[in-house]
């Protein structure tokens, strides 16, 4: 199973419905991407400096997740400031793990002599931080919404091609 690719996928990817009551549920919670993300740590998790801190980062993540989750599911009641600062804190924490998994797939690559595409998923993990950023600016220029979203999506679904085929490519299937 490519733990890795549909760990990042529930972590980065955003699908909220409106609830009656006010609330949004959030139907890829970042928390389960967390919980596949950790499984796959236990295939090479303990293989460099990198990925060690990839597997210790992680469960932040799981936690801020989980609150984003419940604060999102629960009708508003926290003031927009601090759901702004959990909501950035889930996206900057989830950025430092693909940071250290780009990483740690460079390192993983030096190690075992072996070609695993880890230079596209840092260039895909730089675009994403990119389209990240842009997505911020959306908080003060909301005209910017609509292409900072089509931006963000195709950065996603770069940084989830290149995990892909690194997993494909560590695993001997491709």
């Amino acid at each position: 199973m490519q733990y890795f690719f549909w760990g990042f996928l529930l972590v980065f990817l955003d699908f909220d419905i409106a609830l009656p009551y006010g609330g949004t549920l959030n139907l890829l919670p970042a928390f389960l991407g967390c919980a596949l993300l950790l499984r796959g740590t236990k295939l090479f998790g303990h293989k460099n400096a990198h990925l060690r801190r990839f597997k210790l980062a992680t469960p932040i993540v799981f936690i801020l997740g989980i609150a984003d989750f419940v604060l999102d599911l629960s009708a508003p009641s926290l003031p927009q400031a601090a759901e702004i600062v959990i909501s950035i804190s889930v996206s900057l924490v989830s950025l430092y793990i693909a940071y250290e998994f780009a990483e740690g797939a460079k390192a993983l690559e030096r190690t075992l002599y072996k070609k695993l595409d880890a230079d596209k998923l840092s260039a895909a993990w730089f675009i994403l931080c990119m389209a990240s950023l842009l997505m911020f600016l959306t908080f003060y220029f909301s005209d910017l919404l609509l292409p900072c979203l089509i931006f963000k999506l195709l950065a996603i679904g770069w940084f989830q091609s290149a995990t892909f085929h690194f997993e494909r490519k560590l695993s001997h299937k491709e």
